[in-house]
């Protein structure tokens, strides 16, 4: 039995430490973004930090509805991944963000969604 918990336990934070290593990858991403466009980001001292919004998604019956993380603050509401990310760009003023829906983990980069890194 201690075993099976051992397991689950692991499993567990293998998996936070996944999405946690992807959102700093993303992070590091959207720095380079952001200075190939000549934009600069608050806390762009070649080094980021947490100052590029981290944002989480909930389907509810095929709308999704994207939120700021820490703060659990509505932000916009779409149908699609582009349609947030263009929509939290025009709205917000979000061009930069991390976006975690459900176990993926997505950028947001200048009202487009980016996938790859």
């Amino acid at each position: 039995m201690e075993i099976l918990i051992g397991i689950v336990i692991g499993v567990v934070i293998g998996y936070h430490a996944g999405v946690v290593h992807s959102m700093m990858k993303l992070k590091e991403f959207i720095f380079k973004e952001a200075k190939i466009h000549g934009i600069k980001l608050e806390g762009d001292d070649d080094k980021p930090n947490v100052t590029v919004p981290e944002l989480m998604i909930e389907e509810v019956n095929n709308v999704l509805y994207l939120y700021e993380r820490e703060e659990n603050t509505f932000i916009c509401q779409g149908t699609s991944l582009e349609e947030l990310a263009k929509l939290a760009n025009q709205y917000k003023n979000i061009k930069y963000a991390v976006v975690l829906n459900g176990d993926k983990v997505y950028a947001f980069a200048n009202g487009e969604v980016k996938k790859d890194i």
